[in-house]
């Protein structure tokens, strides 16, 4: 059976994979987040 992993370790692995400093993401929330938020991670690359 494989190990799990921490949520850190997780977090440290996707980083890795993206060649990311911080594990920050922004994903669609049926209108939970404003329209500014979704623009200013898009204008900032994400």
């Amino acid at each position: 059976m494989p190990q799990q992993q921490s949520a850190r370790e997780r977090a440290e692995a996707f980083c890795r994979r993206f060649g990311l400093r911080v594990p920050i993401l922004q994903a669609p929330m049926a209108g939970a987040s404003p329209i500014g938020l979704a623009a200013a991670v898009g204008n900032a690359g994400g």
